[in-house]
């Protein structure tokens, strides 16, 4: 049985890059085909997609394109301004943070998922990122907890 491979919007414009520098070699849509297919073996685009880019190619027509996606480039950058503002004021509301920086709820709530490590714990805004000392408690009492368990076990197995 023979298993087919999605191919994404990436893998057709690498391998439409690939055509059009071949045909700018001079090469035509059967030797590109035979490249591709011992560069690609199994995910080659078929000849008659490669013969359909060298009649583009031939008309002058552009065979390699990236569309950007719509909307709005997202803002970025507003992550030093707002740890400023939520180490000033850990209680402080999305709300207000939005008003103080003068853009939107969602762009605020955004900026903090993307460029900040807080997290909103009922009323109060909690960095979930441990600096070190906190980082060697949690290690020492997980090593703790690992040797009461350990006891526990090799007591059990001493008794049955």
């Amino acid at each position: 049985m023979q298993e087919y491979i999605q191919l994404h919007r990436i893998d057709w414009m690498r391998y439409r890059s690939v055509a059009d520098f071949l045909f700018r070699q001079g090469k035509n849509a059967k030797e590109v085909f035979i490249i591709m297919q011992e560069t690609y073996p199994n995910r080659a685009p078929e000849l008659d997609t490669i013969q359909r880019w060298r009649r583009k190619f031939d008309d002058g027509e552009m065979i390699v394109s990236y569309v950007l996606s719509p909307g709005r480039m997202p803002i970025v950058g507003l992550g030093p301004d707002i740890k400023r503002i939520i180490d000033q004021d850990p209680y402080i509301s999305l709300r207000r943070i939005a008003y103080l920086l003068g853009h939107d709820k969602l762009t605020i709530q955004n900026a903090i998922t993307r460029e900040t490590q807080f997290h909103k714990v009922h009323t109060r805004w909690i960095p979930h990122q441990l600096d070190d000392t906190n980082w060697i408690k949690r290690v020492n009492s997980l090593l703790e907890a690992l040797q009461i368990f350990i006891c526990l076990i090799l007591v059990i197995y001493i008794f049955i």
